[in-house]
């Protein structure tokens, strides 16, 4: 008798727990949908806070007949509506990340969580292409004298304006990545940690 509970005793010590794909799922969820909801609130504050920078210059449009005219203020507003469209399609992707379905969350973050970097690289190097157009239509209205707001940089001759724009290109590349880190990289680093560590 005492040997038989002896081994029962063993096998119960012996026993080890393998969760379930739904204890799984429930696992990376508590971790994950913290990180989750962070990014989408980001993202929701993105799509409010560009969108309403965008009217406000549209309506220095309607009141002003100078910024009707000026290149740059139009420019500004397609950069900011177009950045507001790259945020609203990132929180399409946690949306769906978030949204029950029967392939569980774990295999949701796996199918999907490389798509965060793909959209992160689209981004920078539409930041980049737009950066550059920025620093086109400033020269552009200054040449064609259309905003009184920016004359004050007439009197920096252009070869020394040139070599702060390049100054600027080439650090623009690094300050967008630094601020992407701040505002949604974190985030996006502590899901891929969170997958990886359930593998």
């Amino acid at each position: 008798m005492e040997f038989n509970d002896l081994n029962i005793n063993r096998e119960k010590t012996d026993f080890q727990y393998i969760p379930s794909d739904d204890d799984l799922d429930k696992l990376i969820a508590q971790k994950s949908f913290s990180s989750l909801n962070l990014l989408k609130a980001e993202y929701k504050r993105q799509l409010i806070i560009l969108p309403s920078i965008a009217a406000l210059f549209f309506l220095t449009t309607l009141i002003s007949t100078t910024a009707e005219h000026t290149i740059l203020v139009w420019i500004s507003i397609f950069m900011l509506l177009l950045l507001a469209l790259i945020y609203y399609r990132n929180y399409i992707l946690v949306l769906s990340i978030m949204k029950p379905h029967n392939s569980g969350l774990k295999n949701r973050l796996e199918e999907k969580i490389g798509l965060f970097d793909q959209y992160r690289n689209q981004q920078l190097f539409v930041l980049k292409v737009l950066f550059l157009i920025f620093i086109l239509g400033l020269e552009s209205t200054l040449y064609f004298k259309q905003h009184s707001a920016f004359q004050f940089l007439q009197v920096i001759i252009l070869p020394v304006r040139m070599i702060f724009y390049l100054m600027l290109l080439i650090i623009q590349p690094y300050m967008s990545k630094y601020f992407y880190n701040i505002n949604f990289g974190h985030h996006i680093s502590r899901l891929y940690d969170i997958v990886n560590q359930e593998d």
